[in-house]
């Protein structure tokens, strides 16, 4: 999840369906749920928070 927070960092205009696929997650709920269990905010208040 760190090295996905990274790149979310450099990308802002990431595709979370993508992520979810190219990380290896059967779909985006479940991205978004271990995201937010890793980081604690879900990839879009992460997002808006780096802004």
């Amino acid at each position: 999840m760190q090295e996905i927070a990274e790149r979310l960092e450099k990308d802002k205009s990431i595709h979370f369906p993508d992520y979810a696929n190219k990380f290896g997650f059967f779909d985006q709920a479940h991205f978004n749920r271990a995201f937010k269990n890793m980081i604690r905010l879900s990839p879009e208040k992460y997002l808006e928070s780096l802004i």
